[in-house]
């Protein structure tokens, strides 16, 4: 009897509370289902940095050349797609249309695309094509860009085209607090042609 009821006194103890073995200490404000991951807050922009990038814009350009050869190139671009910078490069023959989507910190192809609704209309589309001599000063129009906007800016994306015969670098900066600003340039004077703000 003895044994018995020294057992059960065991047992009870800690005012018939469950004691809790474990040894983890109480986190305090922890909120139900709070794990303190580094998981992505929903609409919130994670914001990848220029600075980041690796992939040279004529890197992106040879890429898509190796790609589809036998074609050119009608716009390369930089863009943003969920935080993150992707090259998009555009390009064309006499049949077809074609995109080249590439991740500019690894160089991986995220996207290749084959449109064969092309409609001719006559035009002579050489006129409208990039070549490896406007690509090759984008990166310097790009400093220039960013040294007029001053300090803490960042590039939230660029797109290189050819419109009425003249290729012309449009930059979009973020200065962090400000409206983004446009900068276009003349990829052949390299002279600043227009400025949206």
């Amino acid at each position: 009897m003895i044994v018995l009821a020294l057992a059960l006194t065991a047992c009870t103890t800690d005012n018939g509370n469950v004691k809790d073995d474990t040894n983890t200490p109480p986190v305090e404000n922890e909120k139900p289902g709070d794990d303190n991951s580094d998981a992505d807050v929903p609409g919130e922009d994670m914001g990848q940095k220029y600075g980041e990038i690796k992939i040279k814009p004529m890197e992106a350009f040879d890429k898509y050349m190796e790609t589809y050869p036998d074609t050119m190139v009608s716009k390369l671009e930089l863009d943003k797609e969920m935080g993150k910078y992707v090259y998009q490069v555009e390009g064309f023959d006499a049949e077809k249309e074609y995109e080249l989507k590439m991740d500019p910190v690894n160089g991986d192809v995220l996207k290749e695309d084959t449109d064969s609704d092309v409609i001719d209309d006559g035009d002579d589309d050489k006129e409208e094509a990039i070549t490896k001599a406007n690509v090759e000063k984008i990166e310097a129009l790009i400093d220039k860009a960013l040294n007029e906007a001053g300090k803490d800016a960042n590039i939230d994306q660029w797109t290189l085209e050819v419109k009425n015969g003249k290729a012309i670098l449009e930059v979009e900066i973020d200065k962090e607090g400000l409206d983004n600003v446009e900068y276009k340039y003349d990829v052949e004077t390299g002279e600043l042609v227009e400025t949206d703000e």
